[in-house]
């Protein structure tokens, strides 16, 4: 169950009635601007106190101004997590020293065009990731769709390098975009208060994860799992599937599987084939599996090379398709396998909690002498084999 914080504005106008009565909340998130870093000015700090000598409930301080280190000493008191701007331009490092001295928790917001990047260094000391899923500074925006996939991303990270920090997410929030959302904390101002019956908001918020069935999925590697192994396999022709391979689709699709392809296809970045002869080899790779009365559900793939195109967050081992994938189809990571011929393969299933399955087709015999820290969660022969065994 996701937890649900009611934002508020630092005014001087504020009435601490207005949340007198809502249910169930986890938080009382506050936002604070100095003018400066956002055109408006909501500067009334004296709100911090109100709240804490009213409401048993704790506060998130969410502080958009141009230096945050100057707000600390003023609200650290009625504040139980103080979060500013990685592009307020202040001394992070200090900021976060600061607050951690002081025993309470801090977090770190980005705004939508800050990539996750910039703030990586400071994932092992923070205790919360504030994602804007608007622009910063006015209520009523509309979602940024792009906003669940920078969430997965995080999601990915977190658990791939086992930090502790929560993932809160403000602007827009409604319990129908609330569903798709990958986070722990979902913060909501206008769907919440502008409501005609708010608690029941807020219990929509808290259940979107239980009132979204999701699906299972099995992510298939393409060249070495379901084909034979071609080294940039760049001709129609030249596509053949593993023996056993079709069957094994079948198995999977009536186990209620869906079937989702993942595969780097580096060779497009490097020249040795276009995108459209690509699409001429999964037509074919469709086509027979029709005539065998199965299907794939998606097929996502790659086309990027670092050395040639540059860094993406889709070729394996990150996660960046299978989270996309999540993202379209629904589906529950946990209850889901990645299958591959490779160790690679095992990396992106575990970056985002998938079972992991290597099976000893393609490069997977080579890949078994391999394994130290990599573990696969299962090894089998071929395709079919797995299939049958679940």
């Amino acid at each position: 169950m996701k937890k649900v914080a009611v934002s508020l504005h630092a005014t001087e106008d504020f009435d601490p009635d207005i949340i007198k009565g809502l249910k169930g909340l986890d938080y009382v998130h506050v936002d604070v601007m100095d003018g400066k870093f956002v055109e408006n000015k909501q500067n009334y700090l004296n709100i911090f106190k109100i709240l804490k000598e009213n409401y048993d409930i704790p506060i998130i301080g969410h502080f958009m101004v141009k230096n945050p280190l100057t707000y600390i000493d003023k609200v650290i008191k009625y504040t139980d997590i103080f979060v500013f701007h990685y592009e307020s331009g202040g001394d992070i490092e200090n900021i976060i020293n600061k607050i951690k001295k002081l025993d309470k928790k801090v977090g770190i917001a980005i705004s939508p065009d800050t990539t996750l990047l910039k703030i990586i260094p400071y994932l092992n000391k923070i205790d919360l990731v504030l994602i804007m899923s608007v622009n910063p500074g006015y209520s009523g925006q509309e979602f940024i769709w792009e906003t669940p996939d920078k969430i997965n991303l995080l999601y990915a990270y977190r658990h791939q390098n086992n930090l502790n920090f929560e993932i809160d997410v403000d602007g827009g929030i409604s319990p129908e975009n609330a569903k798709l959302i990958n986070v722990d904390i979902l913060t909501s101002a206008s769907a919440i208060l502008k409501a005609e019956d708010p608690n029941q908001i807020i219990k929509l918020l808290k259940e979107s994860d239980e009132n979204n069935k999701k699906n299972k999925a099995i992510f298939l590697d393409r060249d070495g799992v379901i084909n034979k192994e071609v080294n940039y396999l760049s001709d129609p022709n030249d596509f053949e599937f593993i023996e056993g391979s079709i069957e094994a689709l079948k198995i999977l699709k009536q186990k209620g599987f869906l079937l989702i392809v993942i595969s780097n296809q580096a060779g497009i970045a490097k020249g040795y084939f276009t995108e459209k002869a690509l699409k001429k080899i999964h037509e074919r790779m469709i086509n027979i599996l029709k005539q065998n009365n199965t299907e794939l559900d998606a097929i996502y793939y790659c086309p990027h090379h670092p050395e040639y195109s540059g860094l993406c967050d889709c070729r394996k081992p990150n996660p960046g398709m299978i989270l996309k994938a999540q993202q379209q189809h629904n589906i529950d990571l946990i209850s889901s396998y990645m299958v591959g011929d490779t160790l690679n393969d095992i990396q992106t299933g575990n970056a985002v909690r998938c079972k992991t399955v290597l099976v000893l087709t393609g490069y997977g015999k080579e890949e078994k002498k391999k394994i130290q820290s990599i573990i696969p969660d299962k090894i089998f022969k071929n395709l079919k084999e797995f299939a049958i065994s679940i």
